[in-house]
C-alpha cells in the first residue's frame, strides 16, 4: 500500500510539471511592463543570425529580424553569433528596471540600450569578462533598463559562444530582481547544504565501518556537487577557475563526466553487482572507459560534438543503475528500493534538464531547478539506502551469530560428551595398565622375601627398574592427557624435601656413575624440612628435567638444588633448623634449579622446547629416546601448580632449568617430622578382607599381607564381599574399584547400609583408576581412603596403619 500511494503522487507530480513545462505562450511585437511584475521575454524576441561574425551594431541597427517563435530560448549552434532585438515600453517609475539573462555559460555578450539622450550604450558581460572587478550579480548576468522609460526601445544583444547558446531573459523591477536573487540563492544554499551535511556525515560512517560503498557515495555526491557548481557559474567566480583555460565550457562538460563514473563505481559496490549482476557491471566498466575517452578528447579537441556524448553517457548510466535497481529487486534485495526510487528521482531532473538544453522543453524557474531538485533528492535517498543497507548487514550479522552460538552450543555439548567418554576410557586404560604391573612389582617385592642369591637380587632390581619405568611413563601419558583435557587438578599434601631428594637420586646417582658424570644435590638450610604441595606432580616435574640432564650430558657435572627464590627472605631471619622452631608463616617461594654441562640447545630450536612431541635434534630422539612430551609435561604442570618454569642453555655449555614454586608450609616442623618418620607398627593377627577380581593381583596383596602376619581373606566381586561383611566381621576391607557382578562403589554403599559393627569398618580403595575424580568418588561412595596402583609392601603398611 505505501509503493502504491508513493507511485500515485510521484506520477501527480510528474504531470503537474509537465503541464507547467510544455504551456504554449503567445508572441507579440512589442512589451510593455507594468509596476511589480515580472515578465518572460522569450516569445517578444526577435533573432538575426551573423554566421561570419562579421556584422556591426550599425549594421544591425537596419537589418531586418526574424521574430522567435519557439517556446524555448535555444537559438542554435555555436558556430554562429546571434544578434537579439527586444521592443519594450517600461512604466514612468523611481525604480530601476533590468534585464536578467539567466544563463552563465554564455561567453561574449555585448549589450545595447539607449541612454538620456537617445544614443545607445554599450555593456560588456559573459563569462570570458570575468575579473575581480567584474564578476555576475547572480548565476546569470544582469543588465541596467534605467534610461527612457515611458517610451518604446529597441534593446539588443550580441551573443557568442562555445556553449549552447540559451537566453532565457527576463524583465524585471529592482524589488523583483532582489527577491529572485534571495530565493535563488536560499534553494541553492539548501541544494549545496544537503551536499555538504550527507557527504561529510557518510564520510565519517566510511571511516568508521571501513566499507567501500560509503567512500564512493562519498565521491559520487561530491562529483555532482562540483558539476552543479560549475553549470549554476559558482565555480568561474573561484580565482582557479578564472584562468582562460579553466573557464571554458569545456570544463563544464568534463566535471558532468566525474558523477557518470563515480556513480558506476557506486552502483557496484553498493549493488555487488561482479557476484550478483555480472552484465550489468561489466556495462558500468564500459560507461566508465568512455567518459575517460570524452574527458579526453575534450581536453585535446575540445569540439562542439562532444555536447551530446554527455547527455548520452548521462542517459546510458542512468537507464543501466535503473535497470541494476530493478534486476536487485527481483532478486530480493531489499536495499534496492531507496537505491531504486533515488534514480528515478534524478533520472527525471536529469531528464528534465537535458532536455530543456535540447530546446524541447521550456526553460523557466521549474526547469531551471529540476537537475538541482532531483540530485538533492536521489543524494538524501542514497543516504537512506545506505542505511537501510547497515541495518540488513546487521540483521544478516545477528542471524550469522544466532546460528554460529547455536552450532557453537551442539559442538560444546557433542564435546562434554567426548570429554566424558575420553575420561572413562582414561580410567579403563589406566586400570588395564596399572592391574599387570601392579602383578609384576607386587610378585619381585615378594620375591625379595624369599631366600635368593646375588645373581637374582640383581635380576629382580632389574624387573622392578624396569616396572618403574613403565609406570612412570604411563603416569606421564595420563597426566598429559588430563593436561589436555582440562582436568589436571592439584592436590596438596605433606612432602619432606630430604626424602623427596632421596627418592629422585637414587637411581640417578648410578646412572652418574656409570656414564662417569657427577651428581651433586644441595638443600639450601633456611628452608624448612618440611613443605605441603602436591608431591606426585612434583616428582614427574623434577624427574624429567634430571633425566633430561643427565641423557643429554656426556661428561661433567649435574647439578640438583633446591634454594629459596632470590626475592624470599623471610626464612633467612626466622627459622632455625637446629631447633626446629616454629614459624609464623605459612607460605614460600622455592627454587628448583637443575644444571648440566651437555651439549646445549640450539638458539633456533629453543622457541619451541615445550613443544609436545619435540627434541632439540631427531637423531637425539633415536639415540635418547623418550616420548617427547618430557618438557611440554614439566610446563603444563608447574602451570597447574601457579610456579615458573624458566629455560636457559648454551650451545656447547650445558643447560639450567629453574623451577619456581609457591608451597605451603605446616606450622609445626617437629611435630610433622614425627608423624612423618615414625615406623609402622601393626598388631599381628589383624583380620583383613581383600576384594579384587584379578587372580594375581588378589595373590600378591595377600601374600604381601601375610608377611605382615595378617589373617587374610578374599573375594572375587564386590557382591561376595557385601555377602561375607553380613556374616563375619574384619578389621580392614581393601576393595578395587571395578569389578564384575558389583563393583567396589556399589559394594561399599552396600556395606554401610549393614546393621552391626561392619558398617563403620575402614575401607581402602586399592585401584587402578588414576584420574583426579576417582579419589572423591571413592570417599562418597562410603570409602575412607585410597591407594593407587602398584602398590607395595611399604605403602601397603603405612596406609593401613591409619586405621588400625
Amino acid at each position: 500500500m505505501p509503493y502504491q500511494l508513493l507511485r500515485i503522487a510521484l506520477l501527480r507530480c510528474i504531470l503537474l510539471l509537465m503541464t507547467c513545462l510544455f504551456c504554449n505562450v503567445s508572441t507579440g511585437e512589442t512589451i510593455t511592463v507594468s509596476s511589480g511584475e515580472r515578465y518572460p521575454l522569450t516569445q517578444y524576441l526577435k533573432v538575426l543570425e551573423d554566421p561570419d561574425h562579421s556584422l556591426t551594431f550599425n549594421q544591425v541597427l537596419g537589418a531586418r529580424f526574424a521574430q522567435f517563435e519557439k517556446n524555448v530560448p535555444k537559438l542554435g549552434t555555436r558556430s554562429s553569433t546571434w544578434w537579439i532585438k527586444i521592443t519594450a515600453k517600461l512604466p514612468n517609475s523611481d525604480k530601476p528596471w533590468y534585464i536578467q539573462l539567466s544563463y552563465p555559460h554564455l561567453k561574449s555578450i555585448q549589450f545595447f540600450s539607449l541612454d538620456d539622450q537617445g544614443a545607445y550604450h554599450q555593456q560588456l558581460s559573459g563569462y570570458s569578462t570575468f575579473s575581480k572587478d567584474h564578476q555576475p550579480n547572480s548565476e546569470g548576468f544582469v543588465f541596467p533598463l534605467s534610461h527612457n522609460q515611458g517610451n518604446e526601445q529597441d534593446i539588443y544583444f550580441r551573443i557568442a559562444s562555445d556553449s549552447p547558446i540559451l537566453t532565457p531573459l527576463m524583465i524585471m523591477d529592482s524589488d523583483d530582481l532582489l527577491s529572485s536573487e534571495r530565493i535563488r540563492s536560499y534553494a541553492h544554499g539548501g541544494f549545496y547544504g544537503v551536499f555538504a551535511v550527507m557527504g561529510l556525515f557518510n564520510l565519517f560512517i566510511f571511516f568508521t565501518t571501513r566499507d567501500k560503498s560509503y567512500l564512493f557515495y562519498v565521491f559520487y555526491i561530491s562529483s555532482i556537487f562540483l558539476f552543479t557548481l560549475s553549470s549554476d557559474g559558482v565555480l568561474r567566480k573561484v580565482t582557479a577557475f578564472q584562468d582562460p583555460a579553466n573557464i571554458r565550457y569545456g570544463c563544464n562538460m568534463i566535471m558532468a563526466m566525474w558523477p557518470i563514473i563515480f556513480g558506476a563505481l557506486f552502483c557496484q559496490q553498493f549493488l555487488q553487482t561482479r557476484l550478483n549482476q555480472p552484465v550489468i557491471h561489466r556495462v558500468f566498466w564500459g560507461i566508465i572507459l568512455l567518459c575517460a575517452a570524452n574527458i579526453l578528447l575534450i581536453l585535446l579537441i575540445d569540439s562542439y560534438a562532444f555536447h551530446s556524448s554527455v547527455t548520452i553517457l548521462t542517459l546510458l548510466v542512468t537507464s543501466t543503475a535503473l535497470s541494476a535497481g530493478v534486476i536487485a529487486l527481483r532478486q530480493r534485495l531489499s536495499i534496492a528500493r531507496f537505491f531504486l526510487i533515488a534514480w528515478i528521482c534524478l533520472i527525471i531532473g536529469s531528464v528534465i534538464w537535458l532536455l530543456t538544453l535540447q530546446g524541447v522543453i521550456a526553460f523557466n524557474e521549474y526547469s531551471a531547478l529540476s537537475a538541482h531538485t532531483g540530485a538533492a533528492l536521489e543524494t538524501i535517498l542514497l543516504s537512506m539506502a545506505l542505511g537501510d543497507r547497515i541495518n540488513q548487514i546487521r540483521k544478516e550479522k545477528d542471524k550469522i551469530e544466532a546460528g554460529a552460538k547455536k552450532q557453537l552450543e551442539e559442538s560444546n555439548r557433542l564435546l562434554a560428551g567426548s570429554n566424558h567418554f575420553k575420561d572413562e576410557f582414561l580410567s579403563v586404560i589406566s586400570h588395564e595398565l596399572r592391574t599387570p604391573m601392579n602383578g609384576v612389582y607386587g610378585a619381585t617385592e615378594l620375591l625379595e622375601f624369599t631366600d635368593l642369591d646375588s645373581e637374582q637380587k640383581d635380576h629382580i632390581k632389574t624387573i622392578k627398574r624396569s616396572s618403574n619405568d613403565m609406570l612412570s611413563m604411563v603416569e606421564d601419558i595420563l597426566t598429559f592427557t588430563q593436561s589436555e583435557a582440562g582436568t589436571l587438578y592439584q592436590h596438596d599434601e605433606p612432602i619432606e624435601l630430604t626424602s623427596l631428594v632421596q627418592k629422585l637420586s637414587s637411581d640417578l646417582t648410578m646412572r652418574c656413575t656409570v656414564r662417569g658424570i657427577t651428581y651433586k644435590t644441595t638443600i639450601d638450610d633456611c628452608i624448612p624440612p618440611f613443605i605441603s604441595s602436591d608431591e606426585s606432580k612434583l616428582v614427574i616435574v623434577l624427574s624429567h628435567i634430571l633425566d633430561n640432564a643427565i641423557k643429554f650430558t656426556e661428561n661433567g657435572t649435574v647439578t640438583f638444588s633446591i634454594i629459596p627464590h632470590p626475592d624470599e627472605t623471610h626464612y633467612t631471619r626466622t627459622f632455625d633448623v637446629n631447633n626446629n622452631t616454629s614459624t609464623p608463616s605459612t607460605s614460600l617461594r622455592l627454587r628448583f634449579i637443575i644444571s648440566d654441562t651437555g651439549c646445549g640447545v640450539p638458539l633456533e630450536q629453543q622457541a619451541y622446547i615445550f613443544d609436545s612431541f619435540r627434541q632439540a635434534d631427531a637423531s637425539l630422539t633415536r639415540k635418547q629416546g623418550g616420548l617427547g612430551i618430557g618438557l611440554a609435561l614439566c610446563k603444563r604442570i608447574v602451570d597447574v601448580l601457579n610456579g615458573k618454569l624458566h629455560f636457559l642453555s648454551t650451545p656447547g655449555t650445558g643447560t639450567t632449568v629453574t623451577v619456581d614454586l609457591a608451597v605451603n608450609i605446616p606450622k609445626d616442623q617437629a611435630l610433622d617430622r614425627s608423624q612423618l618418620r615414625a615406623p609402622v607398627n601393626i598388631e599381628a593377627g589383624k583380620r583383613v578382607l581383600v576384594v579384587e577380581d584379578n587372580y594375581v593381583n588378589k595373590l600378591v596383596i595377600a601374600g604381601i599381607l601375610k608377611k605382615m602376619n595378617l589373617a587374610v581373606h578374599t573375594c572375587s566381586n564386590g557382591k561376595e564381599a557385601v555377602d561375607f561383611a553380613r556374616q563375619n566381621e574384619v578389621d580392614l576391607i581393601l576393595m578395587d574399584c571395578q569389578m564384575p557382578v558389583m563393583d567396589g562403589y556399589e559394594a561399599s554403599r552396600a556395606i554401610r547400609k549393614l546393621s552391626g559393627p561392619m558398617t563403620q569398618v575402614p575401607i581402602i580403595a586399592v585401584t587402578a583408576n588414576a584420574n583426579p575424580g576417582d579419589h572423591l568418588l571413592c570417599l562418597e561412595a562410603g570409602m575412607n581412603d585410597y591407594l593407587k596402583k602398584p602398590i607395595t609392601h611399604a605403602l601397603l603398611a603405612e596406609k593401613m596403619s591409619r586405621w588400625f
